[in-house]
């Protein structure tokens, strides 16, 4: 995350436009492209602890499913249909709100605080 951070900060330094871009599921470019920096956002951890699932930004939704099933901690499959990654969810909110999900309130507050910062 340090990383994709420097390279936004970069781009702000330096009057760059970008975009941080999870898998791209979601996302279509016009023809002439896109001028500026695209951060590809590799943020793709899950862990683990007892029944606290804690994962990152760039997870793929169904590939979270399938850890948290294969370690008993249900919840969220209603979000099996739903493309994308973890961030893409949390930047969608009423996808989450339709599982009932408050396990993402803490990214959501990062991610409004990256915004807060550009």
């Amino acid at each position: 995350w340090q990383e994709m951070l420097g390279l936004r900060e970069f781009a702000n330094i330096n009057k760059i436009p970008y975009l941080i871009l999870g898998g791209g599921s979601n996302i279509l470019f016009a023809d002439e492209g896109y001028d500026g920096l695209v951060i590809m956002n590799q943020m793709n951890k899950v862990q683990i602890h007892k029944n606290i699932v804690t994962a990152e930004s760039a997870v793929n939704l169904t590939k979270l499913i399938l850890i948290c099933s294969q370690h008993n901690l249900g919840g969220i499959s209603g979000l099996a249909n739903v493309p994308g990654s973890v961030g893409g969810a949390v930047m969608a909110m009423p996808v989450l709100r339709m599982c009932g999900l408050a396990v993402y309130l803490y990214m959501q507050k990062f991610c409004r605080k990256m915004e807060r910062s550009q």
